[in-house]
């Protein structure tokens, strides 16, 4: 009876666990799938408000990444190793640029996003360091992300989600979990190829921030997933022929390694990479690196899908489609940025 007891637990036990860890990395059927195959019309935003960003004779080179805060929102130069903080109106707050290694100093900031309570985090790639700074810019503390990180999202004031690169011996992280309690990444969802978060630079992100939320895009697939909070679900999926199969990935990989720019017959242009990803109300934009660069728009209360058309005034020299959300509408930046004047754009759609 005690054997047949401890087989009976034993099942119980092996059953709860098989399905409560099921990988992510699983490919899911029950999530939306949108089909870039189609034929899409074409959609015009619509913009709201023009914000100028006040910097003096200090220009902006380039809009890296885009995250709001709660008195005003934060903009990354990666050219330049340089953050500001700007108000809601575009005054200039602040701005880091602590080129070095000592504390509360970056040598290659790659990733910003901001603490629950409103602090700025920057993770410096070449050393591994997560610093933080409070609203002024001031320096607070650092930790350091164990092996080799890529990139980062908060997960909760304690807890961080990354992707992290392997070398060539070793599966690589595509998105781990990392909480300062315990001091090692939790594996989410694993590559299944080797360096292949360095295939064509390290510094592409993989995280977009919309709110609370956080798209994350596990690169060469056709996989979303959603971060809230310390979650992680699967979000949605694209239908494209520019998604790469296993060997394809494999020798782009190889090639990049081997530092060759020939990849024997794949056009890697070709190839889709996202450019962003964010969701605002109704809408889910995200931007697709192919040949051409697309933009898409997704309406989630009719499930239609558009081509998003910038090429009207006042968007005129606008970078890309979305670099972030902020005040309930989508940003983008404006060209040129080393005038003097650069600006941001909200925008909204007729829904």
């Amino acid at each position: 009876m005690k054997v047949t007891l401890q087989s009976y637990l034993l099942i119980i036990f092996l059953a709860l666990l098989t399905s409560c860890c099921r990988s992510l990395s699983e490919k899911f059927d029950d999530i939306l799938t949108i089909d870039l195959t189609q034929e899409l019309t074409s959609i015009t935003p619509i913009v709201v408000r023009e914000i100028s960003l006040s910097t003096g004779d200090d220009p902006i080179g380039h809009m890296s990444k885009f995250v709001p805060a709660k008195d005003g929102f934060f903009i990354m130069d990666a050219f330049r190793n340089t953050i500001w903080k700007f108000s809601e109106t575009g005054e200039k707050i602040g701005k880091l640029h602590s080129v070095g290694n000592g504390p509360g100093e970056y040598s290659c900031v790659s990733e910003i996003d901001v603490y629950p309570n409103g602090d700025l985090a920057v993770f410096d790639f070449k050393t591994g360091k997560i610093h933080r700074y409070d609203g002024f810019l001031n320096f607070v503390s650092s930790i350091e992300i164990p092996e080799r990180a890529c990139g980062f999202s908060i997960g909760s004031d304690t807890s961080y989600f990354v992707n992290k690169a392997g070398d060539k011996h070793e599966l690589n992280i595509n998105l781990g979990h990392f909480n300062t309690a315990d001091g090692d990444i939790e594996p989410i969802i694993k590559s299944k190829h080797k360096h292949e978060n360095l295939a064509f630079g390290s510094g592409n992100t993989h995280f977009w921030r919309s709110g609370n939320d956080v798209i994350f895009y596990d690169r060469f697939t056709p996989d979303f997933y959603l971060i809230r909070n310390d979650s992680v679900s699967p979000y949605f999926s694209i239908l494209s022929d520019d998604i790469p199969d296993s060997d394809v990935v494999k020798a782009l990989v190889n090639a990049t390694m081997d530092h060759q720019y020939s990849f024997s017959g794949i056009d890697a242009a070709t190839i889709i990479d996202v450019l962003y990803a964010f969701k605002c109300d109704n809408i889910l934009l995200f931007g697709l690196h192919s040949t051409p660069s697309r933009h898409i728009c997704y309406r989630f209360s009719d499930n239609q899908m558009f081509s998003l058309n910038m090429n009207t005034p006042p968007f005129y020299g606008a970078l890309q489609g979305a670099i972030g959300v902020y005040q309930d509408c989508f940003v983008t930046n404006k060209q040129p940025l080393d005038d003097g004047n650069p600006s941001i754009l909200l925008y909204k759609f007729n829904n």
